[in-house]
């Protein structure tokens, strides 16, 4: 503490410090605090809900709202009438997008088979052995329907996440590629 004393700084710190507080004091009461204007703004419309009103018998929309700037868990149920019509429509907008993608059954266990190679990707690579064999048991998982999550030790060039997120994209681009999902648009 003393040391900081000795410190000409801090005087000039706290000098600033305190006269920020006593200019803040003035704005709000003491028991208040200070309200940020964006959490009464809708940053969007999560989901609908239609009800009916007791006392009346009317139909009633409510909208779960997610404020901005406030975390997901404080959104809240809003009446139609009190959400911005322009963030209602583009919740509408997307709620009637059409999927790309058509379901296909999930072939049997049976069907797996283990890749030996490679294919060969952009500007000639290939996956390491590690990553084929990182591959093939998320493909295994999958066919057999079991949960599984993906873990590696990446070379010191890779990141854990890169290492990961390619395991998993080439997955994906696998079972994309065995068309057991089919582009219908």
């Amino acid at each position: 503490m003393e040391q900081l004393e000795r410190d000409k700084r801090i005087h000039q710190k706290l000098k600033r410090f305190k006269t920020k507080m006593a200019q803040m004091r003035h704005l709000f009461q003491e028991d208040e605090e200070p309200f940020n204007p964006d959490y009464v703004e809708v940053d969007r419309i999560l989901d609908e809900s239609h009800s009916v009103d007791k006392d009346n018998g009317e139909p009633v929309v409510y909208y779960l709202v997610k404020w901005c700037s406030l975390p997901y868990e404080d959104s809240t149920w809003e009446l139609k009438e009190d959400v911005d019509e322009g963030k209602v429509l583009e919740f509408k907008k997307i709620q009637s997008r059409q999927s790309c993608l058509k379901r296909v059954p999930r072939p049997p266990a049976s069907a797996w088979k283990k890749l030996d190679l490679s294919r060969e990707y952009k500007n000639g690579n290939t996956l390491r052995e590690y990553q084929l064999e990182g591959v093939n048991w998320l493909l295994f998982n999958w066919y057999n329907r079991s949960v599984s999550a993906c873990c590696t030790i990446s070379p010191p060039f890779l990141s854990l996440s890169l290492s990961l997120s390619l395991s998993l994209s080439l997955s994906l681009s696998l079972l994309y590629d065995l068309s057991l999902s089919v582009p219908v648009c």
